[in-house]
């Protein structure tokens, strides 16, 4: 038996740390941690293998991002001086984007390692920025109105700011998704089945919890180190999909003269790869949200490699 001290304050960081090691004798500190992570990597190895179109796809938005970072740098960016209306708003835009790629970049690493319901629930964050973003860029609210901070400057506090943004959210959400976006019934059906899929995962974690029911009611094995199981995955990534191609259209609207024609080339080749990806869901397996999406992004994100900003 190991001598674990009671108190922890008294000791020196380097102590807390030797004896941390020292809780969990194995071969190697650690042990059990390393065999997890074998376990997740042979899920991502396996996800890979088998989603070979989908991780793909997901790796060249990766690097075609990064790329449109670096064209964005080579731009001279507006500043107040030049364009006081919308110098604020073309950084806020690619300050969003970044903050979309971040997520949704982070979603995917969760999703590969065995957890694919962590980087499920992780979108939902991405899904509703993404929405807000284009919102702005369609002229049903601006970036100032999402904030809270009012036409003339003015920032509420407290309960007053957050119910201000939660309007400006929830008006963009209806113009974008709901009774006011124009959009047929059947698509906005569908895209109401997204969002409550969502709050299954983000509220109760109820699909991810599913993983677990034998054991809860017949005392089956419990399984704690991932498991590659295609159709869970796919969850995953039909939304992932969905959400990098919303990302994928914002992208273009960062352009203030126009990146090189190599750039175009791709952005039109990603865009149809993403296109086929999402109505596969309806072409090769008969349901509905793939149709009903693309519809949703075609319609909402009306932006190609000709864009530029402001539009």
């Amino acid at each position: 038996m190991i001598d674990i001290p009671v108190d922890v304050d008294s000791l020196k960081a380097e102590e807390v740390v030797s004896i941390l090691r020292s809780m969990f004798p194995e071969a190697r500190p650690f042990e059990r941690l390393t065999q997890l992570k074998r376990l997740e990597a042979t899920y991502g190895d396996e996800a890979e293998e088998y989603l070979a179109g989908y991780s793909a796809l997901a790796n060249a938005a990766v690097c075609f991002m990064l790329e449109t970072c670096q064209e964005t740098s080579q731009e001279e960016p507006p500043t107040e001086d030049k364009m006081p209306k919308d110098g604020l708003a073309y950084r806020l835009l690619v300050a969003r984007n970044i903050n979309s790629f971040h997520a949704l970049r982070s979603s995917q690493i969760s999703a590969l390692a065995g957890y694919p319901f962590s980087g499920f629930a992780a979108l939902r964050n991405a899904f509703d920025n993404l929405v807000n973003t284009c919102a702005v860029l369609n002229g049903m609210t601006t970036f100032h109105e999402l904030e809270g901070i009012g036409k003339d400057g003015s920032v509420a506090s407290g309960k007053a700011l957050t119910k201000k943004r939660r309007d400006a959210e929830f008006s963009a959400r209806k113009s974008m998704l709901e009774a006011n976006s124009g959009l047929e019934q059947a698509t906005v059906d569908q895209l109401k089945k997204l969002d409550v899929m969502f709050d299954w995962e983000t509220h109760g974690a109820r699909l991810s919890m599913a993983q677990t029911v034998d054991w809860i009611r017949e005392g089956s094995p419990l399984l704690v180190g991932p498991k590659f199981v295609p159709d869970l995955f796919a969850l995953f990534m039909n939304r992932h999909s969905e959400a990098g191609w919303m990302l994928h259209r914002l992208m273009a609207v960062t352009q203030l003269r126009g990146y090189s024609a190599q750039w175009k080339k791709k952005w039109v080749f990603l865009d149809k790869a993403f296109k086929r990806a999402v109505e596969s869901l309806t072409t090769q397996l008969n349901k509905p949200i793939g149709a009903a999406f693309s519809k949703f992004v075609t319609t909402k994100f009306p932006f190609d490699e000709n864009s530029t900003f402001p539009l």
